[in-house]
């Protein structure tokens, strides 16, 4: 069997409810793309469910995401006849617009000034989703999950340790300097007693 590849580009000009959309949750956005585009091909529709939120901040920092969708010549026949139909060069806009359809999530939290608002408009989102399914079309597979949340967890225990770390150095500093004038304090004192001893002896030998 063989197999048909596609290269898919998300553009931060362009695209960016679906940069932030599949940044910020358990999003597997070729999975999703591929759903999509087979259940059109079938005539089918359904809503992608949101997927759960990860555990960072959007780091907007790339112009341009690559992705590639694969597809088989046997099992996806429907599929790349429709592919075949677009002229090269429209398909990748044609699969993010059919994404699109199926997310109907115009929008991605980042876009809000106040992103506990987004219940709200999820809330009025749903005029597109009423009498549709919901399929979990982009689930991120449970391994994956688990490496990023361990990720996460590793860089909140490496932070905490360096904070401890300098803490610990910072009360070594502190030891140190008050040790060193402790030793002062007490080589005065010994000075002081000793200058007061020459001057008794010498009152002394004066009275003698």
């Amino acid at each position: 069997m063989g197999k048909i590849r596609y290269t898919i580009r998300l553009y931060k000009a362009h695209d960016l409810d679906l940069i932030t959309f599949a940044e910020t949750h358990e999003f597997n956005i070729v999975k999703a793309i591929y759903s999509a585009l087979v259940s059109f091909s079938k005539k089918e529709a359904f809503v992608i469910d949101i997927p759960p939120r990860k555990h960072k901040n959007f780091l907007n920092d790339k112009r341009v995401y690559v992705k590639t969708l694969t597809l088989d010549d046997k099992n996806d026949a429907k599929a790349i006849e429709i592919l075949d139909k677009i002229k090269q060069g429209y398909r990748n806009n044609f699969l993010k617009n059919l994404l699109r359809q199926y997310l109907c999530n115009p929008i991605s939290e980042e876009f809000l000034n106040d992103k506990s608002e987004m219940d709200y408009f999820y809330t009025m989102f749903s005029i597109f989703k009423e009498g549709k399914r919901i399929a979990k079309a982009g689930k991120v597979k449970k391994k994956r999950q688990k490496k990023e949340l361990n990720s996460f967890f590793d860089s909140k225990i490496e932070k905490k340790n360096e904070i401890l770390n300098e803490k610990q150095e910072i009360q070594t500093q502190t030891d140190d300097y008050e040790e060193s004038n402790k030793y002062e304090e007490n080589v005065e004192v010994i000075e002081n007693n000793n200058d007061d001893k020459e001057i008794t002896d010498l009152f002394s030998q004066i009275l003698n």
